[in-house]
């Protein structure tokens, strides 16, 4: 490990709110995390990704708002935003989201090798190399990774044993009290979603691109009933394009498989936003997805760009479908016959409510716990 991220990994340790000390710092941390994958792979990948950006979108809005494609890895559109900002980062007023996920990240990925050393010989790194590199595996790799820091900044002896290949346990604590096994489960984005934010995210990207391009700010609203699938948004992007290009605002509706759809294309004031202001801007847009693009005016304060909407009330169910209850279960099997243990669950989607993430009556919040457990079919949940 080079020197400069071995010190980077230490401070990160000491300080939890990692701060990017300038381009070389971010440099550094791209370059491992470039070399635990494998550069010439990874080239590639970011290749790919860089040429959909710059055909389908523009790709400072993708450096921040990071859009995943599919059969792409989790950790290219990172790479390739940091990439792109290091190109020429005197245009940026700072590095993009992807760039600071990327350097958190790799904070976390260095901090395994570093502190857990003495499992990480040639035969772990191989196996932490490919299930980073692997497009279902990285999902684990990054919740693991970050529980281990975690535990690190609270002074714990942590041990990451998901490091050696085909081991049943992930994380072992050494306590005053005897060894924890902490079970990570990771739920990928779009678990339990009837509308998946991913998909949005794309969708948005490209419309957001397309007023740019035509210069018009306006609010893009796209109103209909249940679910959303992928296939969906090529006939939706059609009549919104046509719209943007003819330059014609106003309400349009029509039917899509069988159900009525509703576009909304209309003007927006250049509203400025502030820290203080944001909570009410992104009030008067409250859809089920948004997207609120800012972009900054000649006095430097950022006024809105765009905004794209999905307006709809699906009914999403994420602790009956395949996502926290499941990864409840499947923890409890590992954990079971092996003593007191604690299940940690990632969720990689925004969760604005832990409350409806709850399996019934048990409250998860930290507001109403009470000094008694409470027994429930999945064990023992302090609420």
């Amino acid at each position: 490990m080079d020197s400069r991220v071995e010190l980077i990994v230490r401070e990160s340790l000491a300080h939890p709110r990692l701060a990017i000390n300038g381009t070389p710092d971010a440099a550094e941390l791209e370059r491992y995390v470039s070399q635990l994958i494998g550069e010439d792979w990874l080239d590639r990948q970011v290749a790919e990704y860089r040429d959909w950006a710059f055909a389908n979108s523009d790709p400072v809005i993708v450096a921040k708002t990071l859009p995943l494609l599919p059969n792409v890895n989790y950790l290219v559109p990172r790479i390739w935003a940091t990439r792109f900002w290091l190109s020429d980062p005197s245009t940026w007023p700072g590095p993009p989201a992807g760039a600071i996920r990327l350097s958190e990240l790799a904070v976390s990925l260095a901090a395994v090798e570093l502190l857990g050393a003495d499992l990480f010989d040639s035969r772990a790194r191989k196996h932490w190399s490919d299930r980073v590199r692997d497009i279902n595996g990285v999902w684990a790799v990054v919740h693991e990774a970050s529980d281990f820091v975690h535990f690190a900044r609270q002074r714990i002896e942590v041990i990451p044993r998901f490091l050696v290949p085909a081991s049943r346990e992930e994380l072992i604590l050494r306590l005053k009290q005897g060894e924890f096994a902490v079970e990570c489960k990771a739920i990928r984005p779009g678990t339990g979603r009837k509308i998946k934010a991913e998909h949005f995210k794309r969708f948005a990207d490209i419309v957001l691109a397309d007023l740019a391009r035509s210069n018009l700010r306006w609010s893009v609203r796209i109103a209909f009933d249940g679910d959303l699938g992928e296939s969906d948004l090529g006939p939706l992007f059609h009549h919104v394009h046509d719209r943007i290009v003819r330059r014609r605002s106003g309400v349009m509706q029509f039917e899509q498989s069988g159900r009525p759809i509703t576009i909304e294309l209309s003007s927006i004031p250049t509203t400025v936003i502030t820290e203080q202001t944001m909570g009410s801007v992104a009030a008067e847009y409250d859809y089920h997805l948004v997207l609120i693009a800012t972009e900054p005016n000649v006095n430097g304060e950022q006024q809105i760009r765009g905004v794209i909407g999905f307006d709809s009330s699906p009914t999403d169910r994420p602790w009956r479908s395949l996502s926290l209850r499941d990864a409840i279960d499947a923890a409890a099997v590992q954990l079971q016959g092996r003593g007191p243990g604690l299940v940690s669950v990632h969720f990689f989607d925004y969760v604005e409510n832990l409350e409806s993430r709850r399996p019934g009556p048990f409250s998860l919040s930290r507001k109403d716990q009470t000094a008694s457990p409470t027994r429930g079919r999945h064990g023992v949940m302090r609420s």
